[in-house]
């Protein structure tokens, strides 16, 4: 199983602890150099303008708009690879001690899967729900309520043809709110119990570099976001992926119970 680093050129620093990391686990890994936000074409920042402003008030930043573009070229490799997955890393993602046996388990998997994310923001206890028992202190299941972002993840070849075969030409999302959207998408996403991978930015994100556009202060909203018909679309918008995910979840938690009935017959 392959592994990418995603790292931005006037990043270098972020690079080289990123390789040590994974040396210590002893991993090898190709780099894949960021798009960056400070170098942005014309053509590489367009927008699904109409798309973008039924979630947010803004347009997207050239932070975002980077980011999401790096992790599809990224998917490209995967999904045009001979791997049946590979593992995916922004350069602040920090290993945690269970993160070499529970990667062990995720390549010994005979289910199909499309994501399973590395890394996640605890919260509630509700909001995770096993659907497999991946390692005797670890388990594969479905996330409710936490974004879990895009700092550590693996990709299914066919995941990655998946996802890409839905979200091309111009951005309408950031990739960490596009790739977690489930109940639209369709997609086959699992999180874990006790994530292996911390964020370790050092409270510094190169996404809100991007021009002096970091939000609220800074970047300027849709002219017309205040508009009657505009928030209307909005709120209708937020009710309807709110009363989707919410119906979805528990069937989509079935799903991935059933999906892992043959691993758990096998074990």
């Amino acid at each position: 199983m392959q592994t990418f680093v995603i790292n931005l050129l006037r990043a270098p620093d972020r690079l080289n602890v990123m390789q040590k990391r994974l040396a210590a686990h002893g991993l090898s890994h190709k780099v894949l150099v960021a798009t960056d936000a400070l170098t942005l074409t014309e053509q590489q920042r367009q927008i699904d303008h109409d798309r973008c402003r039924r979630f947010s008030h803004y347009p997207l930043t050239d932070g975002e708009i980077a980011c999401r573009i790096s992790h599809h070229r990224v998917l490209e490799l995967i999904a045009n690879g001979h791997d049946r997955m590979a593992t995916v890393f922004e350069d602040d993602a920090a290993l945690l001690p269970n993160f070499v046996p529970t990667l062990n388990a995720i390549k010994a998997l005979n289910s199909p899967f499309d994501f399973i994310f590395l890394h996640r923001a605890l919260g509630r206890k509700w909001s995770f729900v096993s659907c497999y028992p991946l390692t005797p202190d670890n388990a594969l299941g479905r996330v409710r309520y936490q974004n879990t972002g895009t700092v550590a993840y693996v990709a299914s070849r066919e995941g990655a043809r998946k996802f890409l075969a839905q979200y091309t030409g111009a951005v309408g999302l950031p990739i960490d709110t596009e790739m977690h959207r489930y109940w639209a998408s369709r997609l086959d996403i699992y999180g874990l119990q006790y994530p292996v991978v911390e964020h370790a930015d050092g409270g510094h994100s190169c996404i809100d570099e991007s021009g002096g556009q970091n939000r609220p202060r800074n970047s300027l909203p849709y002219p017309d976001h205040s508009a009657l018909r505009i928030k209307a679309m909005r709120a209708l918008t937020g009710k309807r992926n709110s009363v989707v995910k919410r119906i979805s979840f528990w069937p989509y938690v079935w799903k991935g119970r059933k999906n892992f009935q043959t691993e758990l017959n096998r074990g």
